[in-house]
């Protein structure tokens, strides 16, 4: 069935997929683009309230593809409250006894009676207890977190209800202060004691290790999991892995690796998403240790740890608003670049990039915008131009490749070759004359070797010598001659070009390839282009370029 234009304001919050405009087996990346787009036009500082709204129906749909939550059931968190509408003609018992009225209704008129009314019974329903949560804030206001404690105790009458559960995860996300944390969090562990409890604890354990020292959540943390009776390990997985994100920042390097090695062990249970992410956090840590020797020398390096720091933390409003400024930096100086990435091609920056790549490729979902149409032809003109620069260096670099391919393939070639020949004749007139008497016969021997000698010579050097000792000096030195020129002459120019074109290196490169693939520029061109791609530095300053204001 198609779907619905995204921004309908109608489906929220009761239904987020046909708010966003998404199927039902939607991509992460399909909802970070719907996402992107709707805030896009509902600025937090401009339109604060829509913020909001499109901000909790993503967070609910993110969380519930992490967790695997069956939809059917998670809508009914906000159905469950949706009061039957009244019907135009009233019954035959409202024709005797008057309009019935609602549940809502009475506690909106006589909100303290109907809380005493409603605490005096035995039992109650799942939507009673929401309404003795929301009497008790203004019953009782004295009562600290008395809301909480109402949904708590509904959730022990009714712990399979998938509203209160999320009114559960909505309270815990909210504004609880750090100070409560522990004491909330266990008491959510007696009460929600199987594999549910991460999800609705997920976004307080989140905030509380980005804002507190993680010696003080390790303890609460290992409370709480001893509290819990049943869990589901492909949602004990989805917890830890979420959690990595944030808290190997600031763990200590015993506890995250035993929780890795934990995850690595439990493969079986996890899903593709899982798995990425698995090796997501395991390529972090790897980053983490190798980049701390590089904390204060370089600063294209801190930025790039900054910005995988800000995108690992969150991705609410605050984090994507620092997230795209560092891009935005790095965007913009090409030089902290090119001194943090030398071109070293024994240098291993994977972690680096491939962290990086993820991290604009999340972010680039939520800020994606259409390129405009005008950069295209600016960006022809600029490669073309590049190229023009890039021939008028070539005149040296091809004189040097010349020279060593002249001195290996003619001078030592010729140096060798007289020296076989040499020894060849000589070899050859000293078992003729030991072996005949016979002087024509000996003229016979001395002319052929006279003649055969260097023919001899020639092939053993073309077939032996040459393919396997002097073709791989040559191809050595041609290398480090090239390295040299992409080095010393050729990178900052092409870093100019990337910059200029406002994209990625790769469609940067293509786009050179392309003005010059029907030309007799197309070799060395290509030749340039993929000294380009092995060049970490280039291909993360022009992974920055979209993000640039």
């Amino acid at each position: 069935d198609a779907t619905p234009p995204p921004g309908d304001w109608q489906h929220l919050p009761q239904n987020p997929l046909a708010f966003f405009g998404l199927p039902a087996d939607f991509e992460r990346r399909d909802l970070k683009r719907a996402y992107g787009k709707l805030i896009r036009q509902h600025k937090p500082e401009t339109h604060p309230t829509e913020f909001q709204l499109i901000r909790a129906a993503y967070e609910r749909l993110e969380s519930e593809q992490r967790y695997g939550q069956i939809r059917d059931n998670a809508s009914r968190a906000v159905d469950a409250w949706s009061m039957p509408q009244t019907p135009d003609e009233p019954t035959p018992r409202e024709r005797t006894l008057g309009p019935v009225r609602s549940l809502v209704d009475e506690a909106t008129t006589h909100p303290k009676q109907t809380f005493e009314s409603l605490r005096s019974k035995p039992s109650r329903t799942p939507q009673e207890y929401y309404v003795l949560a929301v009497l008790s804030d203004l019953v009782r206001r004295e009562e600290a977190h008395a809301f909480f404690r109402w949904i708590l105790t509904g959730l022990k009458e009714h712990p399979r209800d998938a509203a209160l559960h999320a009114l559960t995860r909505e309270y815990l996300a909210g504004e609880v202060t750090l100070s409560d944390a522990s004491k909330l969090l266990l008491t959510t562990s007696k009460c929600v004691s199987d594999s549910r409890f991460y999800r609705v604890t997920e976004a307080l354990w989140e905030r509380w290790i980005r804002q507190d020292d993680f010696e003080r959540v390790l303890p609460v943390l290992g409370a709480c999991q001893k509290n819990l009776q049943e869990t589901d390990p492909p949602q004990r997985h989805a917890f830890h892995l979420r959690l990595l994100r944030v808290a190997i920042w600031k763990a200590p390097p015993e506890w995250t690796n035993r929780v890795i090695d934990q995850l690595n062990a439990s493969q079986a249970d996890m899903d593709d998403w899982m798995h990425n992410e698995l090796e997501f956090v395991t390529m972090l840590r790897d980053f983490l240790i190798t980049s701390a020797s590089f904390v204060g020398v370089s600063e294209g390096r801190a930025q790039l740890q900054e910005l995988i720091h800000a995108y690992c933390t969150g991705d609410g409003p605050e984090q994507l608003g620092r997230a795209t400024e560092i891009l935005d930096q790095i965007a913009r100086d090409a030089g902290a670049m090119i001194n943090a990435f030398p071109v070293d091609p024994n240098r291993d920056d994977s972690a680096t990039l491939l962290l990086t790549f993820q991290a604009c490729a999340d972010l680039e979902d939520t800020v994606y915008q259409e390129p405009d149409k005008e950069q295209e032809e600016r960006s022809n003109r600029q490669a073309k131009s590049l190229i023009e620069d890039l021939r008028g260096t070539l005149d040296s670099v091809g004189g040097k490749i010349s020279s060593v391919e002249f001195r290996y393939k003619w001078l030592f070639g010729a140096a060798l070759c007289l020296l076989l020949s040499f020894l060849f004749i000589f070899v050859t007139g000293t078992v003729t004359i030991a072996l005949t008497d016979n002087d024509a016969a000996m003229g016979i021997s001395l002319v052929s070797a006279l003649i055969a000698g260097p023919i001899a010579t020639v092939l053993l050097i073309r077939l032996y010598f040459y393919p396997r000792h002097f073709e791989p000096r040559v191809e050595r030195h041609r290398d480090r001659i090239l390295l040299d020129a992409y080095r010393d002459v050729w990178r900052a120019r092409i870093f100019r070009f990337v910059q200029s074109c406002g994209e990625p290196a790769n469609t940067a490169l293509a786009r050179v390839e392309h003005q010059a693939c029907d030309s007799e520029d197309a070799n060395w061109v290509g030749v340039v282009c993929s000294y380009c791609r092995m060049d970490i530095g280039l291909i993360l300053f022009g992974r920055a370029q979209p993000f640039r204001y």
